[in-house]
This record gives C-alpha cells, sequence and structure tokens, in this order.
C-alpha cells in the first residue's frame, strides 16, 4: 500500500507546483503591466508611409507632367511644368501699389515738417519764457542771499554802518534796501534789522522753489523738444507707412525675380502615388498636383484630442512598441494644427534611432510616453 501512494503523491505535488508557477507568472505580469502603466502612458497609432504634396505655390497652368504614377523619383527630379499667366499683372499691381504708398509717404513727411516747425516755434518760446524767468528768479535770489548777510552783520554788529553792510566784495556800487535811502536813525535800523533778516530768508526760499519749478519746466520742454519728431512720426504713422513700404518693395522684387515658366522638382525621394491634375489644367497656390510616398521611412499616425495635444509637443521623446514585442524609439514630429471631423488632430511619430521594422500601411502600434 505505501508504495502505491507514492506516485499519487508526486502527482499531487507537481501539479501544485505548477499551478503555482502559473500564479506567479500571471500575478508578475499582472505587476509589471500595472508598474507599466503607471510609468507610461500608451496610446495606439497607426503606421503610415510618408506622404510629400507637390503644389505650385501660385497661380499657373500645368504645361508638362513629367513623372507617372508608380515612378520612382529622386531628390530633385524634375516633376511637372508650369506657365504663370498672371505674373505681369501681379507686377504691374505691386508696382502702382508701392507707388501709391511713395506718395501717400512723402505728402506725410511734408505734413509732419510744418507740424514740427509749428510745435518747435511753441516749445522754443516756452523754453525762452523759462529760461528768461530763471535768469530773473537767480538774480532775485542773490539779492536776497546779500540782503540776508547784510541785515544779519547789522544785527550782531551795532558799529557797521549801512554803507559797509551793503558793498559787495568787488566794490561794485552798492546793493541797497529800500531803508537805505531813507533818513532812518542808526538805533532804529538795529531794531528792524532783524525783522528784515527773516523777511530776507523767507524770500530766499521761495525764489529757491521757484527756481525748481522753472529748471523742472525747461528739461521737460527740453525732453519735448527732442521727442517730438518721433512723437509725430508715431502720431501721423509714418512708422506704419514705412513698414508697408518695405513689405510693398520686397514683394516686387520677388515677383520680379520669379520666372513666368518655371519647374516643381521631389523635395524628397521615394515614388509617385498620385498625380491630380492635367496638363492645361490651372492651379492655385495650394492645390495638390503630385504626391509622392516614401515607403522606406515610416511614421506613426498618432490620433490625439486637443487637451492632450501639450503633453505632444514637437520633438518630445517617446518609444513605439511594434507586434512583435520589438521597441523603437521616436520622437513629435511637426504637427499640422488641422482637426478631423471627430475633433481630433493627427500627431506624426518619426523614427528617433534604430530603424523601424517594415510594416504595412494602417498596421497597429503602441506608443509610449514617459510620464
Amino acid at each position: 500500500m505505501p508504495s502505491a501512494a507514492t506516485p499519487t503523491k508526486t502527482s499531487s505535488s507537481r501539479f501544485a507546483t505548477a499551478v503555482l508557477a502559473s500564479v506567479a507568472l500571471v500575478a508578475g505580469y499582472g505587476v509589471t503591466r500595472v508598474i507599466d502603466s503607471v510609468q507610461y502612458e500608451r496610446l495606439e497609432g497607426s503606421i503610415a508611409a510618408r506622404r510629400t504634396t507637390v503644389v505650385s505655390g501660385r497661380l499657373a497652368t500645368i504645361t508638362k507632367i513629367l513623372v507617372t504614377e508608380g515612378s520612382a523619383v529622386t531628390l530633385g527630379q524634375p516633376l511637372v511644368e508650369l506657365h504663370d499667366h498672371g505674373l505681369a499683372a501681379r507686377v504691374e499691381i505691386a508696382e502702382r501699389q508701392l507707388y501709391r504708398l511713395q506718395v501717400e509717404l512723402a505728402a506725410t513727411e511734408a505734413r509732419k515738417a510744418i507740424e514740427l516747425t509749428a510745435q518747435e516755434r511753441v516749445l522754443n518760446t516756452e523754453l525762452f519764457d523759462a529760461e528768461l524767468k530763471l535768469t530773473e528768479f537767480q538774480q532775485q535770489k542773490f539779492n536776497s542771499q546779500v540782503e540776508n548777510v547784510a541785515w544779519q552783520q547789522l544785527a550782531k554788529n551795532p558799529a557797521t554802518t549801512l554803507e559797509e553792510a551793503f558793498r559787495t566784495d568787488n566794490a561794485e556800487p552798492l546793493i541797497l534796501p529800500s531803508l537805505v535811502a531813507e533818513n532812518v536813525r542808526q538805533e532804529e535800523l538795529r531794531v528792524r534789522a532783524v525783522l528784515r533778516q527773516g523777511a530776507a530768508q523767507n524770500a530766499q526760499e521761495v525764489l529757491s522753489v521757484r527756481i525748481e519749478l522753472c529748471e523742472q519746466r525747461r528739461r521737460k520742454v527740453q525732453q519735448e523738444l527732442m521727442e517730438l519728431p518721433n512723437r509725430l512720426e508715431k502720431s501721423l504713422g509714418i512708422e506704419a507707412l514705412k513698414a508697408q513700404l518695405a513689405e510693398a518693395q520686397t514683394c516686387l522684387e520677388t515677383l520680379k525675380q520669379q520666372p513666368q515658366d518655371f519647374t516643381l522638382t521631389a523635395t524628397e525621394s521615394g515614388r509617385v502615388a498620385s498625380i491630380r491634375r492635367n496638363v492645361g489644367d490651372s492651379v492655385r497656390t495650394e492645390d495638390p498636383i503630385i504626391q509622392t510616398v516614401d515607403e522606406t521611412r515610416p511614421l506613426v499616425q498618432l490620433p490625439l484630442v486637443s487637451r492632450n495635444l501639450p503633453d505632444f509637443a514637437k520633438g518630445v521623446d517617446l518609444e513605439v512598441r511594434f507586434p512583435d514585442g520589438s521597441l523603437r524609439k521616436a520622437r513629435v514630429g511637426e504637427i499640422a494644427l488641422v482637426a478631423s471631423a471627430t475633433g481630433t488632430l493627427t500627431v506624426p511619430v518619426e523614427p528617433a534611432g534604430a530603424v523601424w521594422p517594415r510594416m504595412p500601411d494602417g498596421a497597429t502600434v503602441e506608443v509610449r510616453r514617459r510620464r
């Protein structure tokens, strides 16, 4: 009996071990997925070949198509020839616009010169008045200072005569107040000297304030004179006219450099996926003429809602997981802000490291962004 029970116990033990291993494997996989979801934001994208649309860039007529659908093209290869019938008319319009702006600028400059002369005359008159008053107040302040010193000397030294008190240092003609001309007794003058000294000090303070106000006004007028030309240019719109004139000149020069007959070339290597126009068709600036596709350098088209767009700015590093489990580095490319009918934006994800495995157009891949 003991020998018969041994195989049963061994089988049960092996089964239990297998179950535990399976549970551990599932649990480990689950933990890994949880950690991965915490570290990465995972989205679904689709493989797409790199497509380039060829447009004329201006109004023109197709005169010759140099490739066929499905043919291989290389960078710089001629694709289509066009003729610009309206170039001469656009040059003429640009020349008229330039002339109109030149006339308008000349008239505005003349108006500025007239207003500048008139306003400068007014400001120069104000400046002259301010300087005249400033000189007058400075002279009055000097006289008050002399009078203050004289009265102070008389109050402290009773032996000082009026002539000595009011004589200037350089022995110029005497500067005397009205009292000097009066026949005032010496003892009365000593009593009044203290009062007149205080009045002279007050006059100095008042004149100092007036002088400061005059200097402020003079500085302000001088600043206004200096800023007047620029202020008039802005108020009359001369700066804006000059900018418009420069833009019109650039536009005219660009038009004159454009040939009437021109050729569009391939901007990338690949093959011609479709030809949208025929010889003799007129095309506008952004009308598609030819579309090429480069299947050797695929990208991932990643649909996003607008609120997630800030997290996927151009240049943001990403990872792409392919169906075989391999990972490749990638980054966000140039985003065209054109929303679909559902309100989503398609963000291009481009290779940023090792070559991606070959995948058919539309194949689904996982795009991962580290949080």
